[in-house]
């Protein structure tokens, strides 16, 4: 990803390896928090379960969009959103290890 910071969280992901978050500067002082597609694999989600999972990381704030997980933000709240979106993916990560 051009102009983005690559975040390596210390918690396995699905591929047993880190989770990876990229933070993009956008304009005005927003960030982007996105796991640029690199989470879910949504060939292996029915559509009802895809429902459910898109409902339940809106509680972290988040959203899914094109496969992307992702979410922002102003610079000022970067930590919090960032705590966020990990607790997110360790979310998906645990839904879909449960199908």
């Amino acid at each position: 990803m051009e102009n983005a910071t690559r975040i390596e969280a210390p918690f396995l992901g699905l591929g047993l390896d880190d989770l990876i978050i990229y933070a993009v500067p956008l304009p005005d002082n927003q960030i982007r928090l996105t796991d640029d597609g690199g989470t879910l694999n949504t060939e292996t989600i029915t559509p009802t379960k895809r429902t459910i999972l898109v409902q339940q990381i809106q509680r972290y704030g988040l959203r899914l969009e094109n496969d992307e997980i992702m979410v922002e933000a102003s610079s000022d709240r970067f930590p919090e959103k960032s705590q966020q979106m990990i607790e997110g993916l360790i979310l998906i990560n645990i839904f879909v290890l449960q199908q």
